[in-house]
């Protein structure tokens, strides 16, 4: 029984139950401001945003008092470099070093595996120097990082910080149409169209960033192929069982290699067409690769034509989308009362 319930100290097991409940009441106290706001309409979702806005800003506050808490020396004991793959064929990193390190009080030393940021990664080897952050809250919550990483570059490395700008972009576009025609829909329809035009161009930039020979210092080196998955049809997600046929059928080829001048070997990926090499596991292959980022690479003599060639249909369907939006926005200017007194 003790080892599935072991024993906890009474005082950080109250500390631990004061900081749940308030996290509790905080999150419950503003989805009942929302539910007064709101009281003439039951069905409104002003609640449940409350809610889910006093949750992230939980989230926000605990990281910037991590962001406060004192550096704790610690020594890198590994590096792994970790990579994932999408069913649509996309891929991202992980990087991860496994830290020891000795709270203050504590007999004995900590181990924790912490997430890195690319260029500071790179820098380290086992057995180097760094710096931790680490914070006890009330004994079950505890949290962990690297000196180096704030709340701000965490926000700026996910992606939060631009796509919440985007978000308000389109949302500000949307209210000054909507405020000039004197129409809500209008603003709906601009903000869509918006998004629509965001998305297509986002497509067309990919593609090109697939097609275009690498930018920036380069060089060559020869790979050991550690991997490859052949893509016949794609999803969006796990969960999607929906799957697309792919016109032109490519490769994700994954290889390790040590760029010059480094110590320590890159996991890097890239997509050819199907067959358009011989490729296999255990087999090397020449790549040309940025030398400022390593992982940036291109297969030699490996043909790309699924870049262009798989987007087609779905090219399409956005244009025609994009040009159904925009004769409804047109179509709704027209309408408008301001336009009607115009042409008057």
């Amino acid at each position: 029984m003790e080892e599935i319930f072991p024993f906890f100290d009474m005082a950080e097991l109250r500390l631990t139950a004061l900081i749940g409940g308030a996290a509790f009441v905080f999150v419950f106290a503003l989805y009942l401001v929302g539910r007064i706001i709101s009281r003439r309409r039951h069905d409104s979702i002003i609640p449940l945003l409350f809610a889910i806005a006093g949750f992230l800003a939980l989230v926000a506050i605990i990281s910037v008092i991590l962001d406060t808490q004192p550096t704790l020396p610690a020594t890198i004991v590994e590096k792994r470099e970790v990579t994932s793959t999408e069913p649509d064929g996309t891929w991202q990193h992980d990087f991860r070093v496994v830290t020891q390190f000795t709270v203050p009080g504590a007999s004995q030393p900590r181990t924790e595996d912490l997430s890195a940021e690319e260029g500071l990664y790179d820098s380290l080897t086992a057995g180097d120097a760094i710096e931790v952050r680490f914070w006890d809250a009330g004994g079950w919550f505890e949290f962990t990082r690297l000196a180096s990483r704030s709340t701000f570059s965490i926000l700026r490395q996910s992606g939060v910080l631009i796509f919440s700008l985007l978000i308000a972009g389109v949302l500000l576009f949307g209210l000054l149409v909507a405020q000039k025609t004197g129409d809500k829909t209008n603003g709906i329809l601009a903000g869509g169209v918006l998004i629509v035009l965001g998305v297509f161009a986002w497509q067309m930039g990919s593609i090109s960033l697939q097609l275009l020979p690498l930018g920036g210092p380069q060089a060559t080196a020869v790979a050991t192929i550690r991997d490859i998955n052949l893509y016949t049809e794609i999803r969006s997600s796990e969960n999607d069982d929906d799957e697309t046929v792919l016109i032109q059928p490519f490769e994700l080829v994954e290889v390790t290699f040590v760029p010059e001048d480094w110590r320590d070997p890159v996991v890097a990926l890239d997509r050819i067409d199907a067959e358009s090499l011989p490729l296999e596991i255990g087999g090397t292959v020449p790549v040309v690769y940025r030398t400022d980022l390593p992982r940036q690479i291109r297969i030699q003599d490996g043909s790309r034509t699924y870049a262009w060639k798989n987007p087609l249909y779905t090219l399409a369907t956005w244009a025609i989308i994009i040009g159904v939006l925009f004769f409804l926005w047109r179509r709704r200017r027209r309408r408008s009362p301001q336009a009607k007194q115009n042409e008057a």
